[in-house]
């Protein structure tokens, strides 16, 4: 752990205790026991929530319907009933000792009564958010046709998504499409899901599985005012469930099947897909809970068969284009005008004049397929866990790990193989009904990531350098055009062009590691095992460290709705060259800092809501920017 990171969580620490102590006034004792029921069919309900309206403490609906809370308060207060797919109630309590408590809930017919919390940061109706909201709540998550709910995330309006492989997804919003969206931000819990050296969220690679998502709530506007400049394109949030309001055991299990009729070097028969997940969440006389998820999902990954050649261009009157740079193939990217080696010495001593017979045409070595250079065996295994402790019925001090692991695929400038990698969070909270107060780290490691367009040429360095593959398919070239009659000095025509293109490469190739062989197993092996720029290896252990609160004056201020937060982040970038210019002796950190106000009041009889915001950051390599 570093020493920032010591420091904020020390703070962290005092500043909590502190609030604890000057919320930790004893109050009166009030005992509430009852029944919750369908109001139509007269069954009991499982599982609804019942909350102290203004505080933290609460409880669930056993199997029975029933439920027992005990409040640190003398009445009057108020009880909030809610469950999805019915109408949330309120329900005065005015005695100090209330048992047998008879509570009908409606089932919800009139859309547009969620509740959601991205849009202002605090608890509203999606009808009265200033902003639109695309919501998937509990019963969404679970019914998706997808097979997972994130994909699923594609099917809400104004939302596109990006598919690097079969477990790597990126949210694009307001038709800004990109593999890597840094203008979006993707929040679990309150935690940033970027990966620190990336600076964009990395989709679902450990965020939680779809048995622990109560709601997603995606808004597809600017939403920098209240969570900074990169949430100019939207904010995708995902909440999880309580371990207080959901116990229990719960878990799951998926197969299905992919690669139905592969194109050619694709499996020639369909491949499974597996995913399983498990949930248990327990809590103690409604003060200590706990939750601990655990999935795991495996498939043989989509292949990269793209032949479209990018060089096109180069080709000019040849029947085929001997400067290719095909999409899915590496090492071809690496390509030379044979025209210019005119002036090299060793082919004017060999052919004197007729070197002027190289013509001006881009040649690119051979590269080779995607498919032998790129781990296919997508896997994706995620931890999480959380323990929550009620201090008193005003606070919640909560500890929250997100831990995720595995291979994919990412396609970026280049075609990246993330193999073994990982990212680990780390989250400390204190929350009450009207602030909140979090610390949290991002740890990301490479583990075995490499850049697949790198291997490929890499692979062709070590069996034959550029310089000499280049010189021996001149020579090889001029050899077969003087052989064809053409005069040294003379291009030739395009067909005799063509055939001399065909027996240079042949001949520069002599040697080739050829896939699947030993040698070429072994040259990719080597490759993928040094770091850049010996090799393709990434050796990145990037953090990002982040200190955030928030605060609601609603008990202070009666005439308006004001809430006020902050936050410090600071980038440890630990990439050790690979990524950026982090080699030892030049250490590279970034701290940015923001804080933004935003005031709200309902006029004319509550039907009109006005409502503004300004946040100020500042990033210390730039200068301070306002967001209204």
């Amino acid at each position: 752990m570093s020493n920032f990171t010591r420091k904020i969580y020390g703070a962290f620490a005092t500043l909590a205790l502190l609030v604890s102590l000057g919320l930790g006034t004893v109050f009166a004792q009030t005992t509430i026991s009852g029944t919750v029921t369908d109001a139509d069919t007269n069954e009991t309900l499982v599982g609804v929530n019942i909350l102290v309206k203004g505080k933290v403490i609460g409880t669930i609906t056993d199997l029975s319907g029933k439920f027992s809370l005990n409040v640190n308060q003398a009445p009057p207060f108020t009880l909030i009933f809610s469950m999805v797919g019915y109408v949330s109630m309120e329900m005065e309590i005015t005695n100090a000792n209330t048992s047998n408590l008879k509570v009908a809930l409606s089932e919800q017919t009139m859309l547009g009564q969620e509740v959601v919390v991205s849009a202002s940061r605090v608890e509203e109706n999606i009808l009265q958010s200033p902003v639109s909201i695309e919501k998937m709540d509990i019963l969404a998550v679970r019914d998706t046709p997808s097979d997972t709910y994130y994909k699923a995330i594609g099917n809400l309006k104004g939302v596109d998504v990006t598919s690097s492989s079969i477990n790597f997804q990126i949210i694009n919003a307001r038709g800004f499409n990109s593999t890597g969206n840094t203008r979006f931000v993707q929040l679990t819990d309150g935690m940033d899901t970027q990966a620190p050296a990336l600076n964009f969220p990395i989709g679902n690679l450990n965020g939680p599985s779809e048995l622990d998502v109560e709601s997603v709530e995606f808004i597809p506007g600017a939403a920098s005012a209240l969570y900074g400049p990169n949430a100019f394109n939207g904010i995708l949030l995902v909440n999880s469930k309580s371990p207080f309001e959901y116990q229990g055991l719960s878990a799951f299990y998926k197969q299905g099947v992919n690669h139905f009729g592969g194109r050619a070097g694709e499996p020639t028969s369909p491949q499974p897909m597996y995913e399983g997940s498990i949930r248990y969440a327990k809590a103690f006389n409604n003060k200590f809970a706990f939750k601990l998820n655990a999935s795991y999902m495996q498939a043989l990954d989509w292949y990269g068969t793209d032949q479209t050649d990018l060089g096109e261009a180069n080709q000019g009157d040849l029947s085929f284009n001997p400067g290719s740079n095909r999409v899915h193939v590496f090492g071809d990217e690496v390509s030379n005008n044979i025209g210019l080696l005119r002036n090299v010495g060793a082919l004017q001593q060999a052919f004197g004049a007729g070197v002027n017979s190289l013509p001006d045409q881009i040649v690119s070595r051979t590269g080779y397929d995607e498919r032998f250079l790129v781990d296919y065996n997508a896997k994706n295994l995620k931890l999480n866990g959380a323990l929550h402790y009620r201090i008193n019925d005003r606070s919640e001090l909560s500890y929250t790990m997100n831990y995720g692991a595995g291979t994919s695929v990412y396609t970026g400038a280049q075609r990246y193989s993330l193999a073994n990698f990982s990212i680990i969070q780390h989250k400390l909270e204190l929350k009450g009904a009207n602030y909140f107060l979090r610390a949290y780290t991002t740890i990301e490691n490479s583990g075995d990531s490499y850049i697949a367009d790198l291997t490929g040429v890499a692979i062709n360095g070590i069996w034959k350098s550029n310089t000499d593959w280049f010189g021996q398919y001149a020579g090889a070239y001029l050899q077969s055009l003087f052989g064809q009659g053409v005069t040294p000095g003379q291009l030739g025509t395009s067909a005799q062009q063509a055939i001399a293109h065909q027996f240079a490469r042949g001949a520069a190739d002599q040697g080739r590691f050829m896939p699947g062989t030993p040698e070429f197993e072994a040259a990719k092996t080597g490759v993928r095992g040094n770091v850049i720029p010996n090799g393709s290896l990434f050796n990145d252990q990037s953090r990002m460290n982040m200190v955030e609160g928030q605060y609601n004056f609603n008990n202070e201020i009666e005439f308006m709705d004001l809430q006020v937060g902050g936050s410090y982040r600071v980038y440890d970038l630990r990439s050790n060259g690979t990524i950026f210019a982090d080699v030892e002796g030049n250490d590279i950190t970034i701290q940015e800092v923001g804080a933004f106000a935003q005031a709200s009041k309902k006029v004319i009889q509550d039907k009109l809501k006005l409502t503004g915001s300004l946040r100020y950051d500042k990033n210390e390599n730039f200068q301070g920017q306002l967001s209204p």
